[in-house]
């Protein structure tokens, strides 16, 4: 089994499999290696957020070389999968997208360690705190992600944004403290790549005059905390952001349909105790 196999066989198979209805292979593929290896590789690029060196599509396509020798079927099956994927992420939003880019990076950090694939995804993408048993994955991206989301909420409250330190002062509170956080914030932390664009989009969907209240309430509060504390608050409030626009009217359009779609996980926020925010009456 290789390791796009792995993948699509996790926890996101099923959301692969609605994608894949009706994507058959195309004329003249299929038949060789080449343009599944091509797919593949875009498919890590998209898990890992930058595009593969040649050193490691050589070693994709070789890989993809030996399952075609073992299994040709089965790369067929892959492929179609992988590129029905790859064609709904260039159409969907941003919220989609980066909820499905966080749920395979999980995938590929359940992966052996000597998996290649894992290993390609690693390599752009490291690992920074990782919980087994909860499933609960921090990586470089997240906290670029939490570098970025710090940026907009700054900009909302007018306060001080993230300086040329942030994400390494991150990367070494949450290697030291991660296990001590309570357990609701560990999942803020791990999700913020996902709870972000979810953020921004309901929050532009706030009414003016709400928003303006909580950003006087927030802003004197936030200028009391050091910055640690105000990344750890912002990450509480993205998730508490998500919470409510899987419950508000945007659970039923186009958007949340999407994220929510073949990911299982996303639903146990839905049981969340009944979180409200004046923001969003």
């Amino acid at each position: 089994m290789t390791f796009v196999t792995r993948l699509l066989s996790g926890a996101c198979a099923a959301f692969l499999a609605i994608v894949s209805v009706a994507a058959p292979l195309r004329a003249g593929e299929g038949d060789g290696s080449d343009s599944a290896a091509a797919d593949f590789g875009r498919f890590l690029a998209f898990i890992g957020g930058s595009p593969l060196s040649a050193a490691e599509q050589q070693r994709v396509a070789a890989v993809t070389s030996g399952q075609l020798r073992s299994d040709p079927a089965g790369l067929r099956r892959s492929d179609a999968q992988v590129r029905a994927f790859l064609d709904k992420m260039a159409k969907d939003p941003p919220e989609a997208v980066a909820d499905r880019r966080e749920a395979f990076r999980l995938g590929a950090e359940m992966l052996p360690d000597d998996d290649p694939g894992r290993q390609i995804i690693e390599a752009h993408d490291p690992t920074v705190v990782f919980d087994r048993a909860h499933k609960r994955l921090v990586t470089e991206r997240s906290l670029v992600e939490l570098s970025h989301a710090y940026a907009w909420v700054s900009k909302l409250l007018d306060t001080p944004g993230p300086d040329g330190d942030f994400i390494s002062a991150e990367r070494t509170f949450l290697r030291s403290q991660f296990a001590s956080l309570p357990d609701a914030r560990q999942d803020a932390v791990a999700h913020v790549e996902r709870n972000y664009p979810v953020a921004v989009e309901t929050i532009g969907r706030a009414d003016k005059s709400k928003l303006d209240a909580w950003v006087r309430e927030s802003r004197p509060i936030a200028l009391k905390l050091d910055p640690q504390q105000r990344s750890l608050k912002l990450a509480d409030m993205l998730s508490d952001t998500y919470t409510v626009a899987l419950n508000s009217e945007l659970l039923h359009n186009g958007v949340m349909h999407s994220i929510m779609l073949g990911s299982a996980a996303n639903f146990n926020m839905l049981y969340h105790s009944g979180y409200t925010s004046g923001i969003y009456r």
